[in-house]
């Protein structure tokens, strides 16, 4: 079984250390969608993409962040 609520507070916790990490942000969106909570892991997307856009290392997430807004029919 997933721990999504688990993940949400880990990411949490990894976002009050850096309020600029994609990857929390990222993961931290699709674990608040799996739980329901759409329109908080929609803002956590459109975070990642807005924080990590211009940064070479981060491309991976911010294009996972991207398709799965394109999913829900979501803008950046």
């Amino acid at each position: 079984m997933k721990k999504y609520k688990e993940a949400v507070l880990a990411y949490d916790m990894a976002l009050t250390t850096n309020f600029e990490d994609v990857i929390s942000y990222t993961y931290r969106g699709e674990s608040k969608i799996s739980l329901g909570q759409v329109d908080a892991g929609i803002e956590d997307l459109r975070k990642a993409v807005q924080v990590g856009q211009n940064k070479p290392f981060y491309a991976k997430w911010v294009n996972r962040a991207k398709t799965l807004l394109s999913v829900r029919n979501q803008t950046v």
